[in-house]
Formats: structure tokens, C-alpha cells, sequence
């Protein structure tokens, strides 16, 4: 029911999915408290994707009750502050929960926001970097949190376009369309991520963020499409 819920939601059905998964839960007699916080957590997500923000902060919240360290609700309800703004709660909610790398990354970017605490902010850095070389020589490899890392933390956008585009060809989530769209606005270079805007477009990816970025990938384009038909006609 979470999955179905979480597709529903992504095409364009936010407020119906949303209300499904709540039914769901309410009615659930499941004992199995991973599988609640990961409902517990995407509802979280749709709340925020059908408008509901008053019930987003109170499913991570009971979320988090149920599986104080679940790496999959923290990381969601990080990103979900940070759309907020709130990058100083995100440092309160990830401080001394570092485990990961992907909310080591989180807690590294809160801190570049806030900008009060260099020394931990360059100690974070370094680890970030040592984790994705290591990685790399496991065979293991983190593109989308890679490219957060080019991106909102060493201000490469070019690179962290580079490597979030490489990342979308193997990986193709919200997420890894979200940080290349945002990669490639960041750049300057439209054209590396009409296949990305395209896929979201055809399967309906309907985020808020997403659509945000949508809108800030298609005015530019619509400049160069106008510019391109006027060289033609000269």
C-alpha cells in the first residue's frame, strides 16, 4: 500500500494518495515497526506534496518514535526542513546521527547554511570526500549524493551537473531528477537535462520541488528557443 500510495502520489494524485495511505495506516494492525515508520515516513512526503502542512512534520515525528535512527525518515524529514528553511533544525535532528553518508551530507549542508562552525563543517567535508573515493574503489557509487556534494557544498555546478547526469542513467528517482535539474540551472547548461525534464514530464513526477525547478528550467529554454528561431530568420 506504501509504494502504490507513493506512485499515486508522484503522478499527479497527491491528495487522493495521501488519504489512502492515512486510511491505511489508521486501519493497519501490522506489529512491524520498520514497515510503520516507512509508511509513517512517506506520508510525511505526501502530506507535503498534497498541501497538507500541518500532518507533514507529525508523521516524521511519529515516524522517528516508532525507529529513533531510521536513516530513510531522517534523511526525508531533512529535506523536507530544508524546503522549509530551516537548516538549524536540520543540524538538531542530525547531530551525533552521522552513520550514513547521506546524512553526514545533510548535516554538512545545514552547516554551510548556518556558517557559524567552520572547523565541523571542514572535518564534515573531508569525510564526505573520503567516503565517495572509497566508494569509488569498492565499486560502490553514490552519484545523487555526489552531486549534492559538487553542488551545495564545493559550489561545482558543472561537475556536479556531470555527475549527476551519469547518475541519472543508471538511477531514475525523484530525487536523481530533482538534483540534476537543479544541477543543470546551477550551470547554466539547459540542454544536458531535457531528457530528465522530459522523463518527469511524460511519468507525471508531480513534487513541489520538482515543479518549482520546472518552471525555472523552462524560461530560459523558451529565451533560447525564441533566440534560435530569430537567428534563423536573419
Amino acid at each position: 500500500m506504501t509504494t502504490v500510495a507513493d506512485l499515486g502520489s508522484l503522478s499527479g494524485q497527491s491528495e487522493s494518495a495521501y488519504a489512502m495511505l492515512k486510511n491505511s495506516l489508521r486501519d493497519s494492525r501490522s506489529t512491524n515497526i520498520q514497515e510503520r515508520a516507512w509508511a509513517l515516513s512517506t506520508l510525511g512526503q505526501l502530506a507535503f506534496r498534497a498541501g497538507e502542512s500541518s500532518a507533514v512534520e507529525c508523521s516524521f515525528v511519529r515516524a522517528l518514535e516508532l525507529v529513533p535512527d531510521d536513516a530513510y525518515a531522517l534523511a526525508a524529514y531533512a529535506d523536507y526542513l530544508f524546503e522549509t528553511r530551516r537548516p538549524g533544525a536540520v543540524k538538531a535532528l542530525l547531530m551525533g546521527r552521522t552513520g550514513h553518508d547521506h546524512l553526514l551530507l545533510r548535516l554538512a549542508e545545514a552547516e554551510a547554511l548556518l556558517g557559524n562552525e567552520p572547523v565541523a563543517l571542514a572535518k564534515h567535508l573531508q569525510l564526505l570526500s573520503d567516503g565517495f573515493k572509497l566508494g569509488k574503489l569498492r565499486g560502490i557509487q553514490h552519484g545523487r549524493e555526489e552531486a549534492r556534494y559538487l553542488l551545495h557544498l564545493l559550489h561545482l555546478p558543472t561537475r556536479a551537473l556531470q555527475v549527476a547526469i551519469e547518475n541519472w542513467r543508471i538511477q531514475k528517482e525523484p530525487a536523481d531528477a530533482q538534483i540534476a535539474i537543479e544541477a543543470s540551472i546551477a550551470a547554466g547548461d539547459f540542454r544536458a537535462a531535457e531528457s530528465v525534464v522530459e522523463w518527469v514530464r511524460k511519468y507525471r513526477w508531480h513534487t513541489p520541488t520538482i515543479e518549482r525547478l520546472i518552471q525555472n528550467f523552462a524560461a530560459p529554454n523558451q529565451l533560447s528557443s525564441l533566440s534560435d528561431s530569430a537567428n534563423r530568420k536573419m
